[in-house]
Parts: structure tokens; sequence; C-alpha cells
């Protein structure tokens, strides 16, 4: 489930500023005219998109804007990919439910109950993919039809998950 949070789940971490800083864009070149220079007030609030933290290759490794199911299997904090050698991540780096002191207090009711729906549903219905009018999606490094990140698209600010690329049919039946 955290893996599915890192890679489809929105929202931002807001922080107060406690002292004037100064913020230069790292992508910028000394002999541009575009250079971005900001200035953070005492005082102030900065929001940080979670994305921006679950997608940074120096923090995920390569593989960082990968559904990779097998991410937090072996490690609870999760394994980053870097050149084919996998190592642990660094155990700040998982933000899905915030941070710190401002932690989502629901978040264990939150995973429990995702984990019971999901069990439910595997253990009571059988589920495939619908045989006429299945739209087709991309396929994804593990097989996945149609649920890829929607990459670019905006979506409400308050949304906790970005929905599908596209509509996934799929029939439900009761198991005998």
């Amino acid at each position: 489930m955290k893996e599915v949070i890192r890679v489809y789940g929105s929202g931002s971490m807001t922080r107060y500023v406690k002292a004037d800083t100064a913020v230069s864009d790292p992508t910028a070149t000394p002999s541009s005219d575009n250079t971005r220079d900001y200035i953070l007030k005492q005082g102030g609030l900065v929001q940080m998109p979670v994305e921006v933290f679950h997608t940074d290759i120096g923090i995920w490794g390569s593989d960082a804007e990968e559904f990779d199911p097998y991410r937090f299997y072996h490690h609870p904090h999760g394994l980053r990919k870097e050149n084919g050698v996998k190592s642990k991540v660094s155990s700040t780096a998982f933000r899905g439910w915030g941070a710190g002191s401002t932690m989502c207090p629901g978040r264990f009711l939150a995973l429990r109950s995702i984990g019971s729906l999901v069990t439910m549903l595997v253990r009571e219905f059988q589920i495939e993919k619908a045989r006429e009018g299945m739209k087709e999606g991309s396929m994804g490094n593990h097989g996945v039809r149609g649920w890829g990140v929607q990459k670019g698209k905006a979506y409400d600010s308050v949304d906790a998950m970005r929905g599908p690329e596209i509509d996934v049919e799929v029939e439900i039946s009761r198991r005998d």
C-alpha cells in the first residue's frame, strides 16, 4: 500500500519559515537572464507537494517515477535501485502521511480499513477484466494495464489520490 501512496498519492506539507531565507533556482546558469532568486520571509508558510519528495531520483533511485510493488516488501522504509544495486531508503523519505508532529493520526485506521476491504474483495469476489468494451491502457513494468500516473494533469489539491489514466472496466461476481 505504501508504494501506491508514494506513486499515486498527492498532498502537500506546510512548513513555517523561522528566519529569512534566500533560495535560488538550481537549474539557472549564472549567464542566463532568467535566474530566479526568492526570499522566504520569517513568519511565512511554505507548501511543498509530496510528489517532489516521492519522485526524487536522489532519494528513491533511477526508477523513482515507476511503480514497483516490491519497493517496500524487503524493507519498511523502501529500497532504491541505482545501476542494478538496491539499497535502503532513508526512514524520513516516505511522506505519504505527513511528517513529525503533523503526521495523520488516522493513518493506522486508514491502512487497516483499506487492507480489510481489499482482503474481503479478493476473498468474496472474482474480479476479472471486462470481456468487451475494455479500454486498453499503457502496459507498465509490472504488467498492470491502465493505471499509469497522470503526469502533468491538473487535479484538485484536496484530492488524496490521483485517478488512473483511463477507466479500467472489470466484471465482478460473487465466489461460490
